[in-house]
């Protein structure tokens, strides 16, 4: 890629390639690689500090979707069934009753699917602990 020329737009001002990456040392936000804060953000071991927070995000969401029940709206399959001399009119699949509880069924299953990740990860730290 870096072979090839850079591409002419014209308009667009040529922007100078970026430098190599020289490596210098260690910088004020360098840590050691042993820090557990720093393998978390490298994805290599999850800490305790990292659990605890995805556990509050996911206890908020939870809650959240628990304490806000959705009605299916009937109203504009009436409102198409009355106009509609055969008693079926067109409506766009969205707005069917049997899209909105797949939709409310999938968000359950989104939330579920988390909770066992959250689970399988904090089952693996506890066995390192």
């Amino acid at each position: 890629m870096e072979a090839l020329p850079q591409l002419y737009v014209p308009g667009i001002p040529r922007i100078p390639p970026t430098p190599p990456l020289v490596p210098s040392g260690l910088s004020d936000t360098d840590s050691d690689d042993d820090d557990p804060d720093n393998l978390a953000r490298s994805g290599k071991h999850v800490t305790l500090r990292a659990l605890t927070t995805e556990t509050k995000m996911l206890y908020r969401d939870v809650i959240q979707f628990s304490s806000s029940p959705r009605v299916v709206d009937l109203s504009v399959l009436n409102a198409r069934r009355n106009e509609s001399k055969s008693g079926r009119g067109w409506m766009p699949k969205k707005k069917t009753p049997a899209a909105q509880v797949l939709e409310r069924k999938m968000q359950a299953e989104k939330l579920s699917r988390r909770v066992q990740g959250l689970l399988e990860r904090a089952s693996a730290l506890g066995g390192r602990l």
